[in-house]
């Protein structure tokens, strides 16, 4: 959340809201249905029936720097009654944030216009009310101050990366993931579940979706919920082999912009353990023959697809050849 300021000693009492997610791109600030930074203006003399005004609106941070020209009167000017509260918002500031209207310092006017983006960072905002014609202050400064960036994409809670998911009859798994932002009640993070085989043995699989050792298997309908009951009625999964899964978070009215356009992290997890793997005979050497007295001890290794934290239970059987002399 933004910090709030008030002014009560001028004329008009000025606050000002910047309202979560503090969005980097700059034409978010004023677009029509944006909320991000509401300045509110309150009319205090009562001995006039109406005062027109203007602002001036400076953003800093500890690199740049912009702020409404000295000399800009705005097309239509902000009509103040005693006691009644004037919002501005959304389209409102489309005039102060108009890049010909503003002094620009730390970027150039053609970065910002090209990049569209303020660089990521701690900002504050301040509003002051101004006569309209003669420019005038009629209100002590409001402010608010936030962190400008990229909203967070998802973290990624259950299955965790590399482990076993059992194996179940019938098929139920539970995807799980988390929203990091925090961000204003009106805003609505839809989410993706996008779940791929590993299609070769020897593929590194945080990086098979990349190098194209994977197959798209599943891709889920739109969710509200953070979570994604994985059952029968979905694409049956083979055991023992390994999968590769990623969310994404977006939001359906493009109010939040997230990084790595919303997709979570890569993970993994192999769907029960894998099969067919080689048990290799270590005790006795192949065609070796026990003396009479000779203590019969046999060996073998692990399995080579062992997973960590599996147990075996072996089983020995021992077949007797018949050899015939000719």
């Amino acid at each position: 959340m933004g910090l709030l300021a008030s002014a009560q000693t001028l004329p008009v009492s000025s606050f000002l809201q910047l309202n979560p997610p503090n969005s980097i791109y700059y034409s978010d600030y004023y677009s029509p249905s944006s909320d991000i930074l509401q300045a509110t203006l309150i009319f205090q003399d009562y001995s006039e029936p109406v005062w027109d005004v203007r602002l001036q609106l400076v953003i800093e941070s500890s690199n740049i720097r912009l702020s409404t020209k000295e000399n800009f009167i705005p097309f239509n000017p902000i009509t103040l009654t005693p006691g009644v509260p004037v919002t501005i918002e959304g389209s409102d500031w489309e005039e102060y944030f108009n890049l010909d209207n503003v002094d620009i310092s730390g970027i150039t006017r053609e970065e910002l216009a090209t990049n569209g983006k303020f660089p990521e960072g701690f900002y504050r905002f301040s509003v002051v009310a101004l006569d309209y014609v003669t420019g005038k202050i009629l209100s002590d400064e409001a402010y608010a101050i936030g962190w400008l960036s990229l909203a967070d994409e998802p973290l990624i809670v259950w299955p965790q990366c590399g482990d076993v998911v059992p194996a179940e009859d019938p098929q139920n798994i539970l995807f799980q993931w988390q929203d990091r932002n925090i961000t204003s009640s009106d805003n609505e993070t839809n989410y993706k579940l996008y779940l791929y085989e590993i299609t070769e043995d020897d593929a590194d699989p945080l990086y098979a979706l990349d190098n194209g050792k994977s197959l798209l298997v599943y891709e889920s309908e739109d969710l509200t919920m953070t979570s994604l009951q994985y059952d029968l009625a979905m694409t049956t999964l083979q055991n023992g082999k390994r999968y590769l899964f990623r969310v994404r978070a977006y939001d359906p009215f493009g109010k939040v912009t997230y990084k790595n356009d919303g997709f979570s992290q890569n993970c993994w997890f192999y769907y029960g353990y894998p099969v067919d793997g080689v048990i290799e005979l270590t005790k006795p050497s192949d065609k070796f023959t026990f003396a009479s007295d000779a203590p019969r001890i046999f060996g073998w290794s692990a399995p080579d697809k062992l997973m960590d934290g599996q147990y075996f239970d072996y089983k020995l059987k021992i077949i007797a050849a018949i050899i015939y002399a000719m």
